[in-house]
């Protein structure tokens, strides 16, 4: 009678939450830093991709090609809130819905569900961007969508698997903290 399950006890909305704040928040400051002079310096010297090419260059266009751009047209801004919107829930609900079934010793499976569901949620934002900035767009252009909309799962799944073992961490460390601990004691 009062018994529950593993899955009934976990708090596993919270984990994945916190793994989708964390990866929108790392995109917007590696978009942020794409767009600072200093990041553009490190990108290429003398026409020769450097470390700062692999390291940010995945993350310079993901709301555009500019943060500048957001103020520049509604459309811009709109499609990033909207991606933003959607990252944040698309890692909450894979997250949530992984972690249900996840058994108490299965600490290494959140971590790949949480990464799993950053390559979702960041090629699910990209579209959303896309999307929105073609309808938004003064002039929308459907071909130019639809071959951005094409390649959405793959731009999207390399930032993901480029960049989402760090909210895939963090949703591990917040799974074990909020993980039921046994002691060991059995009650009938």
């Amino acid at each position: 009678m009062g018994e529950t399950s593993v899955a009934q006890s976990r708090p596993s909305l919270v984990p994945g939450m916190v793994a989708g704040l964390v990866l929108v928040a790392w995109i917007w400051i590696l978009q942020a830093l794409a767009s600072s002079g200093a990041v553009r310096d490190m990108l290429e010297r003398d026409g020769v991709p450097s470390f700062g090419q692999n390291l940010f260059g995945y993350g310079l266009g993901f709301f555009g090609p500019d943060l500048r751009v957001l103020s520049s047209h509604p459309s811009y801004a709109v499609g990033a809130i909207m991606a933003t919107v959607a990252m944040v829930a698309v890692v909450a609900g894979v997250v949530w819905l992984g972690g249900r079934f996840v058994i108490s010793s299965g600490g290494l499976a959140i971590l790949l569900i949480a990464w799993f569901a950053s390559c979702l949620a960041c090629a699910a934002g990209f579209a959303v961007n896309v999307v929105v900035r073609g309808v938004l767009s003064p002039n929308p252009s459907l071909g130019y969508v639809f071959d951005l909309l094409g390649a959405a799962p793959r731009i999207g799944g390399e930032w993901g698997m480029t960049y989402g073992w760090i909210p895939a961490v963090v949703a591990l460390l917040v799974w074990l903290i909020g993980s039921p601990r046994s002691s060991g004691v059995q009650v009938p």
